[in-house]
């Protein structure tokens, strides 16, 4: 279970990276297979 634990924070970690060099608007555009846009599916599933 550890270990799962600590992959999905690697990956957690690997995609807020990833973000930081998106602009606004890219993180703003509405995209198929989200909730929307990469900013509100990240907040969905923050939640």
């Amino acid at each position: 279970m550890e270990t799962l634990f600590r992959y999905n924070w690697a990956v957690r970690e690997d995609w807020y990276r990833w973000c930081e060099d998106l602009s606004e608007e890219e993180l703003l555009q509405n995209r198929t297979g989200g909730m929307g846009s990469i900013l509100h599916t990240f907040f969905i599933l923050l939640m």
